[in-house]
This record gives structure tokens, C-alpha cells and sequence, in this order.
């Protein structure tokens, strides 16, 4: 990191970042790790084609603020956040490994918008309780995020893991929270104003990640 003892210093020796840069963290590992754990959690998405298959029930759009073409469907994508967060944590005690040895992160934070969309049409008429029921299948996973069941034998839903996309065995490099603050996630209902038919509910969620100083 750069420091301003360091401005002045008389080293001729110069850097640069590779345009093959890929950061063993950061955003575009953020919402790669968010994305796939999502796909995983939330059954019955399809990310691709134009029907729905059997068992399916929506469609999975990502960094698509915008109302899809297709629909009933989840959409997402990383809004940001001015402050990048609690960078002066560098070194935070987060945890420790099974064998005792302490966990250091640095944390950081993100705002991300997550949006059930589906319409009404002369076929179907039930783009409300559509949406609702998207709402409630992704905040029921991200409540109990890393929870343990009744005999703490298992997680009710795994937790969100932070992994290195840019290397093929996709180490884990972190980990992705809710904000425990409270009020971490604010959410509205919204109908088109000129339609009536195009239905969405917009959930704004303040993520936290850590970032292991040494990965797992």
C-alpha cells in the first residue's frame, strides 16, 4: 500500500499492473462467489434458454438492473458503495481454523440489488404472489446463511464462501456476510405505473466480505 513516506523515496525501480491483472479477491470475485452460491441455494432458476424447463420456475439475469425480457426472474447486480469499508481492519481477528490457528481478514463492504420481476398477462394473473414468493425463497437464504440446524450437526443453508475464480481449483479466499449492524437489507414492492402488469420487488442488501490474509 502505498504511503507518503514512500513519495519521496529514491528508488528507481518502477510497476505497473499486467493488463492480464486478476485479483486473488475483490469485486468481480465478490459477485462470481454471490452469483454461484445464489444458483445454488435458490432451486429452481435457469440461466439460459428461452423456455422453461421442467422443474423450473424462474429465470436467473445477472448484473441486469433493467426488467428482463424473460420472465418470471431474479435479477442482480453490485450497486457499490462510496466507502470500500473497514480497510484500517487490515489484520482483523475474524476466526480460527479447526486446529486453533487465528483467521485475519481484511473487510470490506458492498451494496447489491437483487429484484424478483413477473407480469401479468391474459394468461396469468398472478405476477404478485410470483414475486412475493421469489422475495421470501432469497431472504430465506440469506438469513440463515451459515446457520447450523437444531442438532448443529449441518447447515440449514451453507454459508457464503469467497473463492478465487481465477485460478482453476478456486481456492476459498474469504467470506461473504450480511451486514449484523441491523437493517442490512431494505426492500420495497413496486407495480408499473403504466402498465399495471409488470410487477417487481427490489431488495438493496449491504454485504460484508472478508478477505483472508492467508487463504485457506
Amino acid at each position: 500500500m502505498s504511503t507518503s513516506k514512500n513519495i519521496n523515496s529514491n528508488s528507481q525501480i518502477g510497476g505497473g499492473v499486467p493488463p492480464d491483472f486478476q485479483a486473488s479477491s475483490g469485486k468481480q470475485n465478490f459477485m462470481s462467489s454471490l452469483n454461484t452460491w445464489l444458483v445454488g441455494v435458490v432451486r429452481g432458476g435457469q440461466l439460459d434458454e428461452n423456455v422453461l424447463q421442467s422443474g423450473n420456475d424462474f429465470y436467473w439475469k445477472f448484473n441486469y438492473p433493467l426488467a428482463p425480457l424473460l420472465m418470471p426472474s431474479i435479477g442482480i447486480s453490485e450497486i457499490g458503495l462510496f466507502n470500500l469499508g473497514q480497510r484500517a481492519m487490515d489484520d482483523n481477528l475474524v476466526g480460527f481454523t479447526e486446529d486453533g490457528k487465528p483467521i485475519r481478514a481484511v473487510r470490506n463492504q458492498t451494496l447489491v440489488e437483487i429484484n424478483c420481476w413477473a407480469t401479468d398477462s391474459d394468461d396469468f394473473g398472478g405476477a404478485t404472489k410470483k414475486v412475493y414468493e421469489l422475495r421470501d425463497r432469497v431472504i430465506y437464504a440469506l438469513e440463515f446463511a451459515g446457520a447450523l440446524n437444531n442438532e448443529e450437526t449441518d447447515f440449514i443453508i451453507p454459508p457464503i464462501k469467497l473463492y478465487d475464480f481465477s485460478k482453476p481449483e478456486r481456492p476459498v479466499t474469504g467470506v461473504i456476510l450480511l451486514d449484523p449492524s441491523g437493517n442490512s437489507i431494505n426492500e420495497k414492492f413496486l407495480i408499473d405505473p403504466l402498465t399495471n402488469q409488470l410487477k417487481r420487488y427490489k431488495l438493496l442488501i449491504r454485504f460484508l466480505y472478508d478477505e483472508y490474509k492467508n487463504p485457506l
